[in-house]
């Protein structure tokens, strides 16, 4: 059994570095390395073979970045949210980020499709 799942993580890995150099929208420069290794450490993944490196990052986008670098996995209720359905992708990255205390929304939104700032 743990041959079969070492052997599974490392095709996953192996699929993980081929598939960073296939995004169609890859810059070619400072920032490159970083994408490359942020897409093998499985931080982002893209979307239809983008990453859009130069679009702005939503709040949402943000908090699943974040629950995968610490491997987060206690999830808050966030049914109460009004703006935040079960439905969308990000439902348990951001249930994963208020648990953590890394987001917290305004008693009724959390705003996963508003950009964060540098703030």
């Amino acid at each position: 059994m743990k041959k079969a799942v070492s052997l599974l993580v490392c095709a996953f890995m192996l699929f993980s570095v081929c598939f960073a150099a296939n995004f169609s929208d890859m810059p070619d420069d400072w920032s490159k390395a970083s994408l490359e290794k942020a897409v093998e450490n499985g931080l982002i993944s893209g979307s239809d073979g983008m990453i859009f490196p130069y679009d702005n990052m939503t709040r949402a986008q943000m908090a699943t970045i974040m629950v995968r670098a610490l491997g987060a996995s206690a999830k808050a209720d966030i049914s109460g949210f009004a703006d935040v359905s079960p439905d969308a992708w990000y439902y348990d990255s951001m249930a994963k980020a208020v648990a953590m205390g890394a987001f917290t929304g305004d008693g009724k939104s959390l705003n996963p499709n508003a950009n964060i700032t540098r703030q």
